[in-house]
């Protein structure tokens, strides 16, 4: 969809070089065949998309993702997810792509990078480093950090500040905690029914910034 509106706008690269195109209120600005910028003409700071190695993030329509968040190279992000704030997912790794499932949320400052999958209806919390794979139905507390390898099953809960430690393998259905982390007993069905409460929650925010227009991407002559 087009806008009819258009606005002059300076857009400047990474080297300092300037050029000035006509933008919609919301619009794609291609500015070389390695980024894709989006840029907020309402004053807010520009979301950055870049390629890697021929690898372009890929974001589900429905997904919400913050304007100061960065995405690099082969991430694909799932059907409303969300992605907060100073967000970095790195995918430059030559094991695999990162991949976040749908009804996912990644919360303020969390940092994904190396071959990382997540599992849908999973949440990461504020300030987390993810270098491993999580499951379904799971929730990664506020600082957590899952290093490379590690495997986190579904239906876990990794208490904040928890580190699990390389090519660690943590059954489904774990309450885990600790620096490193070690399993400190098994979810509750009152751990899973607090951990589900969350994941329609933040659906349902994702719908409402998205009906205020916070964030909002348009799609450009049928491409993002």
């Amino acid at each position: 969809m087009v806008t009819q509106t258009t606005y002059r706008c300076q857009i400047r690269s990474f080297a300092g070089s300037a050029s000035i195109v006509d933008c919609a209120y919301w619009d794609t600005v291609v500015c070389s065949a390695r980024s894709r910028l989006y840029i907020n003409l309402t004053g807010g700071r520009t979301m950055i998309i870049l390629s890697y190695g021929g690898n372009m993030p890929r974001v589900a329509d429905s997904a919400l993702v913050a304007d100061t968040a960065y995405l690099i190279g082969n991430v694909d992000v799932g059907e409303n997810t969300s992605i907060w704030p100073g967000v970095v997912i790195r995918g430059d790794s030559s094991v695999g792509p990162i991949r976040i499932g749908s009804n996912c949320h990644i919360e303020e400052n969390a940092v994904l990078h190396g071959h990382v999958i997540i599992g849908d209806n999973s949440m990461v919390g504020h300030n987390c480093v993810i270098e491993g794979n999580v499951g379904a139905n799971t929730l990664i507390g506020n600082g957590a950090s899952i290093l490379f390898g590690a495997e986190i099953g579904d239906f876990c809960l990794v208490a904040a500040g928890a580190v699990v430690l390389e090519n660690s393998k943590v059954p489904p259905r774990s309450l885990i905690a600790g620096v490193p982390a070690k399993t400190i007993g098994e979810l509750t069905q009152h751990n899973i029914k607090m951990m589900e409460f969350y994941i329609p929650y933040y659906v349902e925010l994702v719908k409402e910034y998205k009906r205020q227009g916070i964030w909002r991407r348009q799609t450009i002559n049928g491409r993002q």
